[in-house]
């Protein structure tokens, strides 16, 4: 009997059931084989150096391209090729005492300078005053305070003509000027330039401007003036700062053009 048992025992060890063999993985796709490309991280903007009114973390936000800065710097000075020398000027001479503040060592402080014009051109005083129309080789208009007949005491008149833009790299305005003295003037010439040399933006979103002017004016005095005794006539050289006319209700005050 003890044989029979080993029997049955070995008959259900062979005839026990087989474990399934463990589920081959299905290939792989030839596109999932291919090697994943990394993702392009975004440029990066660098932080824009003096960047005006602006937090570190908003400067971060200006991109790499240099146009928004370049925009800007044109708009902090107008260009040369479009600078408008027409208009109403008032003038100052360099050397009167009342601007000796405005200059720092002997150069010219243009904020302090501006300042002090203004101030004299509220009253209104001034040097001279010019008027240049919009279109050159036309005539304009001028006058010079003290320019007086030295007889009658009387204001000179003073032509200014054949206006004239010149110079690319400092564009300036050139006219003829003559002065009509009546019988006390034999003859008369002279010159006036102006050009721009400093201007700043303002809060306004305009632009504070000053001028540079040069007044050369020569006289000859008739023979009934010098009869007179007041020689034979004056020679006027004058280096002067201009900065644009007051305005109200939006029209330059000053001299009119005919």
């Amino acid at each position: 009997m003890p044989p029979k048992k080993a029997a049955t025992a070995a008959k259900a060890k062979t005839t026990a059931p087989k474990k399934p063999a463990p589920a081959k993985k299905a290939p792989t796709p030839k596109r999932q084989l291919q090697r994943k490309r990394p993702r392009r991280r975004p440029q990066r903007r660098r932080l824009a150096k003096n960047a005006p009114g602006r937090s570190r973390l908003a400067a971060r936000m200006v991109e790499d391209a240099p146009v928004p800065q370049a925009k800007a710097s044109k708009e902090a000075t107008p260009d040369k090729d479009t600078v408008d020398l027409f208009g109403k000027f008032d003038i100052y001479h360099k050397d009167l005492p009342c601007l000796d503040s405005g200059y720092d060592k002997g150069s010219p402080d243009f904020e302090k300078l501006l300042e002090l014009m203004k101030k004299f051109q509220a009253e209104p005083d001034f040097t001279a005053r010019a008027a240049i129309p919009k279109s050159y080789g036309s005539d304009g208009a001028f006058e010079i305070k003290a320019f007086e007949d030295p007889m009658s005491g009387e204001q000179y008149e003073i032509s200014l003509e054949g206006i004239q833009l010149i110079g690319k790299d400092e564009p300036t305005i050139k006219g003829r000027l003559s002065v009509d003295g009546g019988c006390g003037v034999s003859s008369s010439s002279g010159t006036l330039s102006l050009h721009r040399c400093w201007t700043k933006p303002t809060s306004r979103g305009g632009f504070d401007e000053i001028f540079e002017c040069t007044i050369n004016i020569n006289v000859s005095y008739s023979g009934l003036y010098r009869r007179k005794g007041h020689g034979s006539g004056l020679r006027l050289n004058m280096k002067c700062w201009a900065i644009r006319a007051q305005k109200l209700f939006g029209e330059e005050i000053g001299l009119t053009l005919n």
